[in-house]
């Protein structure tokens, strides 16, 4: 993904890291903690990016300063155990949606995390 600086992001194919390359350098997120290999990366309107965080474990946040896990465990996204995100997408309010190995959608309107099933 390329977010609206231009730096393009990516992840590593060994093991679960972030990087991000500037069209100069390299820099790797190694200390944040991944359960899997990210593989869907969304950008907000205020230009924060979003992460799927691995098998059954919600979505990462990055402000450009520091990450925040969305996990059942902080109590932000219920039932996130069983919310495997395969993909993402910023909808033209703004709205970022996620979607689960599952039939079940989450929408993220800036405030709140809610779900929808079939």
């Amino acid at each position: 993904m390329q977010s609206s600086n231009g730096d393009v992001w990516f992840n590593s194919r060994y093991k679960p890291c972030l990087y991000t390359y500037d069209g100069k350098s390299f820099k790797s997120f190694s200390s944040i903690v991944l359960k899997d290999w990210v593989f869907a990366m969304v950008e907000d309107d205020n230009k924060n990016l979003w992460f799927n965080n691995g098998k059954n474990d919600g979505v990462t946040f990055y402000d450009g300063k520091k990450f925040i896990n969305y996990t059942a465990e902080i109590g932000v996204m219920p039932n996130v155990s069983n919310f495997f995100c395969t993909g993402m997408l910023k909808d033209k309010e703004g709205n970022i949606w996620f979607k689960s190995l599952s039939t079940e959608l989450c929408k993220y309107d800036g405030k709140t995390f809610n779900f929808y099933s079939e």
